[in-house]
């Protein structure tokens, strides 16, 4: 009585999942990945400008010095490092551009360090002499600090 029985047939087992489409999880997954990978190249691009930026004023600074010390000449080097705190200090707060010469010092003073006293009346008073009595070296120096830790603080996250 073997063969009265139902015929059975072997078992198919179902094909493997296909990798196409991925599951809602990898989707998750990848644009979170995308975000992320879009905010690095976003804070990278602004950190690139912002270093540009900061080697570009530095530079200016750096040729100010270089002038001159190549031809000393003191009511030229006031003026020019008289505009150079003036567009520095625009860039810090706009307002700052109608500031009046002791509010402008202590402007530059707040934001800054180290105009208080001599360095702040070379650029005062001399500025319209024409052969000032200024310690252009020193100026330098302290407007070099000064760029520095305006570059550092006040205008890190421009």
């Amino acid at each position: 009585m073997a063969g009265t029985g139902p015929q059975l047939r072997d078992i198919h087992l179902p094909p493997e999942p296909s990798w196409w489409p991925p599951a809602p999880g990898w989707w998750l997954l990848a644009l979170l990945l995308v975000g992320a990978m879009m905010w690095l190249g976003f804070k990278l691009r602004r950190r690139l400008r912002r270093r540009r930026r900061d080697r570009s004023i530095l530079a200016e600074l750096a040729r100010y010095r270089s002038e001159w010390t190549n031809h000393r000449n003191d009511a030229t080097a006031l003026a020019e490092l008289s505009a150079f705190l003036r567009r520095l200090s625009r860039a810090v707060n706009p307002a700052s551009a109608v500031l009046a010469n002791p509010a402008w010092i202590e402007f530059l003073d707040r934001h800054g360090d180290g105009f208080a006293g001599k360095p702040a009346e070379g650029l005062l008073e001399s500025a319209f002499q024409k052969n000032p009595n200024v310690d252009i070296d020193r100026l330098l120096t302290i407007v070099q600090r000064h760029t520095r830790r305006v570059l550092a603080t006040e205008l890190a996250n421009v």
